[in-house]
């Protein structure tokens, strides 16, 4: 469809951001630490903290708190 391929065009910009999208958006309303989730795809977690960082700044994943105590989640527009 037209409005994923925009979607991905204009507000994913990584392999690793949309891995981390379709993490979070498999599990909505559920709150994930960078660790988690890097553990859950089996990667690092600067790789996953890095695509966080880029859903976050893309409006894609909400945050709360800071640091190794971050929460990550995803919010739909």
């Amino acid at each position: 469809p037209t409005a994923v391929a925009e979607l991905l065009r204009e507000r994913v910009e990584t392999y690793e951001q949309l891995e981390v999208l379709l993490a979070l958006h498999a599990a909505p309303g559920q709150s994930w630490h960078a660790e988690t989730l890097a553990a859950a795809l089996r990667t690092s977690v600067e790789l996953v903290a890095s695509a966080l960082d880029g859903l976050v700044a893309g409006g894609l994943v909400a945050v709360s708190g800071a640091g190794l105590r971050a929460e990550y989640r995803y919010v739909p527009d």
